[in-house]
């Protein structure tokens, strides 16, 4: 576990080793698996009251990554924020443990390169667009 910042990014990461075997894993297999954890990671980060900008899960130099963006309606995303949504997610993948091989959970705001607006629409009801995609 630690912190890292990145290109003007913050996340915070745990590793989950815990003796599964490493192994680089298909890209369809990444995609099937996100797919199968977004809707449970979204109520999470919902429930906590931040938003769910992105649910990824990539292979880069032999490491697998499940990355989770999150926003805030309120406020610039900060390190405490990043370690309590990991750390929340993190109960739900041990108790799940559908993940078999290991990886490394990050959980990061947006970042300065991402432009997030935010949008106000007829009903007083406030959205964010990240990329052109509601949040």
């Amino acid at each position: 576990s630690g912190w890292g910042f990145d290109n003007f990014q913050l996340f915070w990461f745990k590793e989950d080793m815990k003796f599964k075997k490493q192994k680089k894993q298909t890209t369809s297999k990444l995609t099937d698996l996100v797919n199968k954890l977004k809707p449970d990671i979204e109520k999470i980060v919902n429930d906590l009251g931040y938003g769910l900008v992105n649910v990824s899960f990539v292979n880069e130099n032999d490491t697998n990554y499940l990355r989770i963006t999150i926003s805030h309606r309120d406020h610039v995303i900060s390190t405490d924020d990043c370690e309590l949504v990991s750390k929340e997610i993190e109960k739900f993948l041990d108790k799940k443990d559908m993940i078999t091989f290991s990886y490394l959970l990050e959980v990061e705001s947006p970042g300065l390169s991402e432009k997030i607006l935010n949008v106000t629409d007829d009903t007083g009801k406030h959205e964010f667009v990240l990329g052109g995609k509601h949040v």
